[in-house]
């Protein structure tokens, strides 16, 4: 790999790196079609089935529009994790009949907007 720079060069190390991780997955376990698209299935309950499509629609919301997911495709392991953990996350809301969400700004956030606000009024 060249590079311009070391921070370029580590950067392109790590993209390498992560491309060979994802074949020797793909290699391993066999690969589905990509982008998240292959865990939009229904199963019935409503709480799984937000948590399995919840990949794919924070990607479409990333990108703003429909993903095109021709020649895409994810590992079948990464997949098979990933509605392991759905169903482990599902599992815990209906058992605690309660979730844990983050606030919508933090407190710091909300102070530098304040201090911003302050700063342009001068």
């Amino acid at each position: 790999l060249g590079a311009g720079s070391e921070s370029e060069l580590s950067y392109k190390m790590l993209k390498a790196m992560d491309a060979c991780n994802a074949c020797r997955l793909a290699l391993s376990d066999g690969i589905v079609i990509g982008a998240g698209k292959s865990m939009l299935i229904k199963s019935g309950n409503k709480i799984i089935d937000n948590a399995l499509s919840a990949p794919y629609k924070q990607l479409v919301l990333n990108n703003e529009e429909e993903l095109n997911t021709e020649g895409v495709w994810d590992s079948t392991l990464v997949i098979k994790n990933a509605i392991k953990n759905a169903i482990s996350l599902a599992g815990i809301i209906l058992t605690t009949q309660g979730d844990i969400r983050l606030p919508e700004r933090s407190f710091e956030d909300k102070q530098l907007d304040i201090l911003q606000s302050k700063r342009t009024q001068f």
